[in-house]
């Protein structure tokens, strides 16, 4: 490690690096909005306060199995872009399910900042989802629609605020029409999926290990499940049993058929997966 990055305690607070950390609600008021007051002169040369957006929300690194921080994201984005943290570096902020690459952490840090236009966020994400526009158009009205104090001008900054879009449409889509891969019909023909990968990963993660770590077995190498089966929604950083499982879209689920399944031994003959439901109506994810 290079730099000021030093590793242990955080003030009177010590965290397990085994599970994200959950801040105090005053420690997350204080920190988690990313905003301070500075102080500005008028042309007439008196002073003024105002509050600006700094991109600050704070993030913890994990180095060397020990939590590191708390770091705003605009400095660790700096560490991440010198190489003093590497791109495979685990990060959390308040909120997450787990810890993550950290540049999926400053996606999670970046949704913060959509809270104040949420409404904006949503009707953007039902447009995508519907065809009307695109990740680009959505993600310049939503930036467009930040008010003042708030404007995002880091380049990284406004494609974490596409991949939020375009994450939560992919979310509400799947939602959707996940009942129509529950059908009877469907249960019968095609009783499982498999995840795999559809392109280059967004973020690094060891997908294998967390199929495993949800429960999921491998078939000749292959991460097949029954639709029934519970590790769908453990998989998930979002509590829906459906892809994207997390904001790194890279892999996604694709149906196996019957006599596939069987062959594998993932399901009998005649067994058919028990039909389910998502259990919760769409919600935003990751702007809060």
């Amino acid at each position: 490690m290079r730099g000021d990055v030093k590793a242990g305690r955080t003030g009177d607070l010590f965290f397990s690096w085994k599970l994200p950390i959950r801040l105090t609600a005053s420690l997350t008021a204080a920190m988690m909005r990313g905003l301070r007051e500075v102080c500005r002169c008028t042309m007439d040369g008196r002073s003024r306060r105002e509050t600006v957006f700094e991109d600050s929300t704070m993030i913890y690194l994990l180095l060397n199995d020990e939590v590191n921080g708390p770091h705003e994201s605009g400095k660790v984005q700096e560490l991440l872009d010198a190489g003093t943290i590497m791109a495979d570096c685990p990060a959390c902020i308040e909120g997450m399910k787990d810890w993550r690459a950290v540049g999926e952490a400053l996606v999670w840090a970046r949704g913060k900042l959509l809270a104040e236009v949420r409404p904006m966020v949503l009707r953007q994400v039902q447009n995508l989802k519907a065809g009307k526009t695109t990740v680009a158009s959505a993600r310049l009205a939503v930036k467009e629609a930040l008010p003042a104090k708030l404007a995002a001008r880091d380049p990284k900054v406004i494609d974490s605020i596409g991949i939020l879009i375009q994450t939560n449409a992919d979310l509400f889509r799947n939602h959707e029409q996940f009942w129509q891969q529950h059908d009877a019909d469907v249960l019968d023909l095609w009783p499982a999926l498999e995840l795999s990968a559809i392109c280059k990963s967004d973020f690094p993660r060891d997908w294998p290990k967390a199929w495993a770590a949800a429960g999921g077995k491998f078939f000749d190498g292959r991460m097949i499940a029954r639709k029934d089966d519970p590790l769908w929604l453990a998989l998930s950083d979002f509590g829906f049993p459906f892809a994207p499982f997390s904001f790194d879209r890279g892999y996604w689920t694709t149906e196996v058929g019957r006599d596939e399944c069987t062959q594998l031994g993932i399901i009998g003959d005649k067994e058919i997966p028990q039909a389910m439901t998502v259990g919760k109506n769409f919600e935003l994810v990751g702007i809060s």
